[in-house]
């Protein structure tokens, strides 16, 4: 099982770890690691910060989009070899991350 730690300071949690399926891509399991120092609990027999376990077991993945909802086009055509955005999505920004200009 595939996961990231999420490292937190000056916050009610130390860590949030999140497990997730390495196929399908989505969220089995997160743990959440308190940082109160007077909150303790034994855990095989030391004392331990509390933690917060949620374990997802039925995952039930549904279909909601369609296959156009994510067609590059919709949002972007390629104009005078240059990435420009469609007519709807005009009033958004447009990052070009590949871009040496950033």
């Amino acid at each position: 099982m595939a996961s990231y730690t999420l490292f937190y300071k000056g916050n009610t949690f130390d860590k949030i770890k999140i497990y997730f399926h390495q196929d399908k891509f989505y969220i089995t399991k997160m743990e959440i690691y308190s940082s109160l120092q007077d909150g303790k609990e034994v855990v095989e027999g030391n004392l331990k910060k509390p933690r917060i376990e949620i374990v997802y077991n039925q995952v039930k993945i549904v279909k909601n989009f369609s296959e156009k909802d994510f067609a590059f086009n919709r949002y972007l055509q390629q104009k005078d070899g240059s990435w420009k955005k469609t007519t709807s999505y005009q009033q958004y920004t447009l990052i070009d991350q590949l871009s040496p200009k950033r």
